[in-house]
């Protein structure tokens, strides 16, 4: 589980999960800010970062084991996830997801 510190706006995050290979699957659109196309996708650290810091979230409830973990993020990988949604459907929820089973973004709930 690890989230990009920079994503033009440094108050919000933006969450994806480390596979271990160099790839990290994440829900994004094309857009650098307008999400209303995004998908759940698997790229390079890279392409994760856009030009941003990666670093480990700490603050994780990791319910699953990393293979599983792995698993789950993969087996969404092309699909929307149900429609991305700031509020209530967006990166952070689909790692939380992956890693524990549920939809929660603390980055939403602390505003």
């Amino acid at each position: 589980f690890i989230q990009q510190l920079e994503d033009g706006f440094p108050t919000f995050r933006h969450y994806g999960i480390d596979l271990g290979d160099g790839t990290v699957v994440h829900f994004r659109g094309k857009m650098h800010y307008v999400h209303a196309n995004a998908w759940i996708q698997r790229t390079g650290y890279e392409e994760f970062a856009r030009n941003g810091e990666i670093s480990i979230a700490r603050d994780v409830e990791m319910r699953f084991p990393q293979e599983m973990i792995g698993r789950r993020a993969l087996s969404q990988v092309g699909g929307n996830f149900g429609g991305y949604h700031f509020l209530s459907n967006n990166c952070e929820h689909f790692a939380n997801w992956c890693t524990c089973g549920k939809r929660i973004s603390r980055q939403v709930m602390m505003r």
